[in-house]
């Protein structure tokens, strides 16, 4: 088992993964507006 990944690993690695960019989109695409609303009023 030295380092050897079977295809139930992979898999659930692979929803682990998923799963985590499907939550950190919305945060990101939230930051990203607040940083351009923020730029946008420092602009006038």
């Amino acid at each position: 088992m030295s380092g050897v990944l079977y295809t139930g690993d992979l898999f659930r690695l692979f929803l682990l993964f998923v799963c985590f960019i499907i939550g950190m989109v919305p945060g990101m695409w939230a930051a990203w507006r607040g940083l351009k609303a923020l730029t946008y009023y420092l602009k006038l």
